[in-house]
Parts: structure tokens; C-alpha cells; sequence
């Protein structure tokens, strides 16, 4: 079970998640998708090659052909913060785990009331309020 605390820090607001360990044999992956036997949803393995603005991220999701599958969408805040694997601080392995795959902060679907904000998650850190017009990386659940 997730538990999140919102602080306002420095100006913006910062949202702190306590996490359960994956569990094990969880994820299976393939050469483009990861699936997860415990949400049933399916994952991107990789990342959109370049940062896209908010917007763009969910052009990019909704356009994307992988694995067989042509229904991707940019994930919710939670769907990104089941993916953590707190063990290791980051992403479970079955993941592509390079820098630019775990690091940096990810697009959510879940914007903030009042629409001028939309969540991020940095794996393995914490959830932040980014601004949509800036850039930052992607990865589609479906």
C-alpha cells in the first residue's frame, strides 16, 4: 500500500511516497514491453528518445505502436508510483535501466486542481508538480 505526504517546500508543492517492496517475478519482460502480472497493465520498456512538453507527451503515448499494441496512454501519478521498486531506489530490473530511462522526472495523466500544474515522478526520489510547457521524459502504460 502507497502512502503520500504533500509538502510545500521552497514554493512547490512535493509529494513524498512510502512504498511495499515489489514483489518478486511481478514483472516480465520482453524486448519492448514489460507486463505487470499484478495490475495488468503493460509498460513501456524504454523511453520516448527525447523530453516532450506535457501535451506532446500524450500525443506521443497515444500515437505509439509497440509490443503489438496501439492503445498506449500516458500513465496516472499512481501508476507511475507502482513501478518503484524501493529496494533498489528505482526501477525493477526487468526495466531498460540506463540513466536516461531512470532518471529525471516522467509525465503523469494527473494534473493539479486548478489545471496550471501536472504531476511528475522521479523513480526511486519523489512526486513534484512540474509545468507542462516544460519538457520531460516519457513512458506509456497501456
Amino acid at each position: 500500500m502507497n502512502k503520500t505526504i504533500t509538502l510545500l517546500v521552497g514554493g512547490a508543492l512535493v509529494a513524498l511516497v512510502a512504498q511495499a517492496a515489489v514483489p518478486a517475478n511481478r514483472f516480465t519482460a520482453s524486448e519492448d514491453v514489460v507486463a505487470d502480472s499484478l495490475s495488468q497493465r503493460t509498460w513501456q520498456k524504454g523511453i520516448a528518445s527525447s523530453d516532450l512538453t506535457w501535451e506532446a507527451a500524450q500525443q506521443y503515448c497515444e500515437s505509439l505502436e509497440l509490443g503489438g499494441y496501439d492503445d498506449w496512454r500516458l500513465p496516472s501519478l499512481k501508476e507511475l508510483q507502482t513501478i518503484v521498486d524501493e529496494r533498489k531506489g528505482g526501477l525493477p530490473n526487468e526495466f531498460a535501466t540506463t540513466a536516461a530511462a531512470e532518471g529525471g522526472y516522467f509525465w503523469s495523466s494527473t494534473t493539479y486542481p486548478g489545471g496550471e500544474w501536472t504531476w511528475t515522478v522521479h523513480f526511486g526520489l519523489n512526486a513534484s508538480l512540474g509545468r507542462p510547457d516544460h519538457p520531460a521524459r516519457v513512458r506509456c502504460v497501456r
